[in-house]
């Protein structure tokens, strides 16, 4: 559907059938990993965002750069909320953090 540059941030989707549920579920999920992105990323380091469609579900991985190397937090509002909303709907949320890398994934079935 859209290529999008916002800082060093690239996001690619292509077209496939998921039902308009599913579709708002994702796009507020993906807005909120993508303002996280922005807001504690390192604005000098590339971050990654992966759709993967298949038949039964969407998963989408977000990975940045970090700022520091301090603990991140999953207990946070976004990130909770993002929790709430997939699981709601069927899906996951997975978060890693390395001394490097932030990682996000979700899941959903459409």
């Amino acid at each position: 559907i859209f290529v999008r540059r916002t800082r060093n941030c690239r996001k690619i989707c292509t077209r496939s059938t998921i039902s308009s549920q599913a579709s708002l579920t994702l796009g507020a999920a993906t807005n909120e990993a993508v303002a996280n992105i922005l807001q504690h990323g390192d604005p000098q380091t590339p971050c990654a965002i992966i759709v993967s469609i298949t038949a039964d579900e969407v998963a989408i991985t977000f990975r940045n750069g970090r700022r520091d190397s301090s603990a991140p937090s999953t207990e946070r509002f976004g990130v909770w909320g993002m929790t709430q909303r997939l699981q709601e709907a069927g899906g996951q949320l997975a978060v890693e953090a390395t001394p490097e890398h932030w990682v996000i994934q979700l899941t959903l079935p459409h």
